[in-house]
C-alpha cells in the first residue's frame, strides 16, 4: 500500500460555484464601464486561478504581478498575442480597479495577495469534507464566529481553535510575514491579534469602550478598533461616490472628528463592510441625494447617520420614489420625518 503521508496535500478546488449574482454585482459596474467586458472576464479569470491554485488566494506581488496578468491574458484571449505585455499592463489596471471597488480585499492586496471574504467563504464551504487543509492565518479574513455560523464542523475551524492554543512558537516561517516570530496571530475580520499580551490589551480597550457607550467591534470585517480602516470608506466615498457628482469629498480620516469616526464604526458594525459600500453606491445612483434633481444634496455625515442610512438601504431615496415637486417633502425632511 502506498504511503498516504507521502501524498501531496491538495490545496485548490476542482470547481467553484458561479453565483448567479456575480455579473450583476454593483461593485463591477464602474470597472465594466471603464474597461468594458474585459473587466468581467478578468474577474472571472482571477477567480479561476485562485480556486485552481491555492483555493482561496493568489500571490500577487513584485514581478509576480506581471505573471498573473499574463496568465489572465492567456485565459481570456487565447494564445498570447505579440502585444502581450501591453495587455498585461491593462489587466493590472483592471485588477487595481477591482480592488478599489472592494471585489478583492485591499489590505491583502497591499500585502501581495488577491483574496476576499466572498472567495474565502466559498473555499470554506468547499473543503468541509477534507481531512487536511492548510491555511495562512495572516491573510484569512473570516472570524471564528463567522466560520462557526457557516459550518461548525469544518476542519478549518477546528485547526483555527487548535492553533490558538499553541502560542509558544511562531505559526509562520521567518521572512514570510510581517508578524514578529515567537507570536501567534489569529484573524478577527481584517485584523490580527498577536499573542496573549495583545489579546489582554484589546480586552482592556474593549472594556473602556463599553464604559463610554461604544460597542466593541471584534470580528467585524474592516471594523476592528483600534486598527479600524477609516481610509477605505473615505477613499470609496471620494473616488466612487463624490467623483463625478456634486457631492463634497471628505478630508483625510486623520482629521475626522471623534463623532464622525464613531458613526462610521457603528455603521460598519451593524451593516458590515459590504453593506456600507453598497449603501454608498445607492447614494450615487439617487438623483435626489446627489442633487441631480436640483433642489438638495447630501453630504458624508448625513449619509452615515444611522436613521438616514437605514432609509437609504430601504430605497426611500431611489429614483422614482421621491416626488421632487412636492414642497412638503422638504419640510418633512427638515423635521427628520423622512
Amino acid at each position: 500500500m502506498a504511503n498516504k503521508r507521502g501524498r501531496p496535500r491538495k490545496m485548490g478546488l476542482d470547481w467553484f460555484p458561479f453565483d448567479v449574482t456575480l455579473l450583476t454585482d454593483r461593485k463591477l459596474r464602474r470597472p465594466r464601464a471603464q474597461f468594458g467586458s474585459a473587466a468581467v472576464l478578468t474577474y472571472i479569470a482571477l477567480l479561476s486561478l485562485i480556486y485552481r491554485d491555492k483555493g482561496y488566494y493568489l500571490e500577487y506581488a513584485g514581478d509576480g504581478r506581471e505573471d498573473v496578468a499574463l496568465d489572465v491574458a492567456d485565459l481570456i484571449g487565447g494564445a498570447l498575442a505579440p502585444d502581450a505585455l501591453a495587455q498585461a499592463d491593462q489587466i493590472q489596471k483592471i485588477i487595481r480597479a477591482l480592488v478599489d471597488r472592494g471585489l478583492f480585499d485591499r489590505a491583502c492586496f497591499e500585502a501581495g495577495v488577491l483574496t476576499s471574504r466572498r472567495i474565502q467563504r466559498t473555499y470554506y464551504n468547499a473543503v468541509v469534507d477534507r481531512i487536511n487543509v492548510k491555511i495562512k492565518w495572516e491573510i484569512w479574513l473570516l472570524s471564528e464566529s463567522e466560520m462557526e455560523q457557516i459550518q461548525p464542523t469544518n476542519p478549518i475551524l477546528k485547526m483555527f481553535r487548535e492553533d490558538r492554543e499553541l502560542c509558544d512558537k511562531p505559526i509562520f516561517p521567518t521572512g514570510k510575514s510581517n508578524i514578529p516570530t515567537g507570536k501567534c496571530i489569529f484573524p478577527t475580520g481584517n485584523s490580527y491579534k498577536i499573542g496573549e499580551e495583545k489579546r489582554e490589551e484589546e480586552m482592556r480597550e474593549d472594556e473602556m469602550r463599553e464604559e463610554n457607550g461604544v460597542v466593541p467591534l471584534r470580528g467585524i470585517s474592516g471594523a476592528d478598533a483600534p486598527q479600524f480602516n477609516y481610509q477605505l470608506y473615505a477613499d470609496y466615498w471620494n473616488h466612487h461616490i463624490a467623483a463625478g457628482t456634486k457631492l463634497t469629498k471628505v478630508r483625510d480620516p486623520e482629521r475626522w472628528s471623534a463623532k464622525r469616526k464613531k458613526r462610521v464604526r457603528d455603521l460598519v458594525h451593524r451593516e458590515g463592510e459590504a453593506g456600507v459600500l453598497a449603501g454608498f453606491d445607492r447614494v450615487s445612483a439617487s438623483d435626489f441625494l446627489t442633487g441631480r434633481s436640483g433642489k438638495w444634496l447630501v453630504d458624508f455625515d448625513w449619509v452615515v447617520t444611522a436613521d438616514h442610512f437605514q432609509k437609504i438601504c430601504e430605497g426611500r431615496y431611489d429614483n422614482g420614489q421621491v416626488d421632487e415637486q412636492t414642497g412638503s417633502f422638504y419640510d418633512k425632511l427638515a423635521r427628520g420625518d423622512l
